[in-house]
């Protein structure tokens, strides 16, 4: 076995947007690491803090660390593109400019992958969050999975999509004919992750975690308004379209519904209600339709359904006393944020 399969070359894409505040703890993360033979790629995706300069500093500092600077910013998914066209590494490693790699992180998931000739190696991570604490991500606790299986999982929501939490083979970007979706804030990574498992053959996972998942007070994905609404209406539409494409619908079709009903549940929880008549009707129907699917949601939100669908302005009052006499911890699980 030469060189370049048992120590193959990593590539690490960062997509940088205004993170002046956290970048060089990113980038430490990366460089710090025990496996070496990485090259480094930070996106700018036309930052207007400190951005650029940091990076470039970083580039003068250590040659495995390049610049893509782009003038125009154009989101988080043709960043990602932009870096990994630039890789030349056998395997890609995303992660944003706010997170960091744990130490070690990239030697483990290597090994695994050369010892497995693993398409991808999943890994859990930890929410970090702004007070200190640190939670454990939900994660496969078994050596391996078939992807579909997997891409199921994700589907009736059990683990979260992070792109970043796994190592992945560059190949797959052009067996699989990947496309990054344009203008999404939302959903960016169940359309990559999607599209990476449906086109792989083996996938395995480790169980210490690999990266700091940071979580901010404020943060895409912690807040959800009537645009963040729509863009995770156009990622679903996309889905089934690419399913469709694949001639995959009927078998993934209960999924889709189920996630559906899991959409208009977090739209509930978030309080965003501008089309809640509508959806929840239509996701009472679903469950009347697929009673199999019933047991996928608590007897709490299967009422918030019903409410919603005959009374959208009983429906925030209730939604807003749930809170008031549970903290949003306990929760977390019922609706899956």
């Amino acid at each position: 076995m030469d060189k370049n399969t048992q120590c193959p070359l990593i590539s690490v894409v960062i997509a940088a947007y205004n993170v002046q505040k956290y970048l060089a703890d990113c980038l430490d993360s990366v460089l710090e690491q025990s496996y070496a033979r990485l090259e480094i790629i930070v996106v700018n995706d036309a930052s207007t803090d400190g951005t650029l300069a940091l990076i470039e500093r970083y580039c003068d500092m250590d040659t495995r660390v390049s610049l893509c600077d782009k003038p125009v910013n154009e989101g988080l998914p043709l960043a990602r593109k932009s870096g990994m066209e630039r890789a030349s590494g056998m395997y890609i490693q995303y992660l944003d400019g706010d997170d960091t790699l744990l130490p070690g992180a990239i030697e483990r998931l290597v090994s695994r992958a050369v010892q497995t000739e693993a398409d991808m190696v999943m890994a859990p991570f930890l929410f970090v969050y702004e007070d200190g604490r640190k939670k454990l991500s939900k994660h496969v606790v078994a050596d391996e999975m078939p992807p579909t299986s997997y891409y199921r999982e994700l589907l009736q929501a059990h683990y979260p999509w992070g792109v970043w939490a796994n190592l992945h083979k560059r190949v797959l970007y052009k067996t699989g004919s990947v496309e990054f979706v344009q203008g999404l804030s939302m959903g960016e990574d169940v359309i990559l992750m999607m599209q990476l498992l449906l086109s792989m053959k083996k996938l395995v996972f480790v169980q210490e975690p690999s990266l700091a998942y940071r979580q901010h007070a404020v943060s895409v994905t912690a807040t959800l308004d009537v645009g963040k609404n729509q863009e995770y209406r156009r990622c679903w539409s996309w889905v089934k379209a690419y399913l469709q494409s694949k001639s995959l619908e009927d078998e993934y079709h209960l999924d889709l519904v189920g996630r559906q009903i899991l959409f208009v549940i977090r739209s509930i929880w978030m309080e965003e209600f501008s089309q809640i008549k509508t959806d929840a009707a239509r996701a009472c129907q679903n469950l009347s339709t697929y009673p199999e699917l019933r047991k996928r949601f608590s007897m709490t939100n299967r009422i918030l359904l019903r409410c919603g669908k005959y009374s959208p302005a009983l429906l925030k009052l209730l939604v807003k006393m749930f809170k008031k006499l549970l903290k949003m911890r306990c929760l977390q699980n019922r609706y899956n944020i």
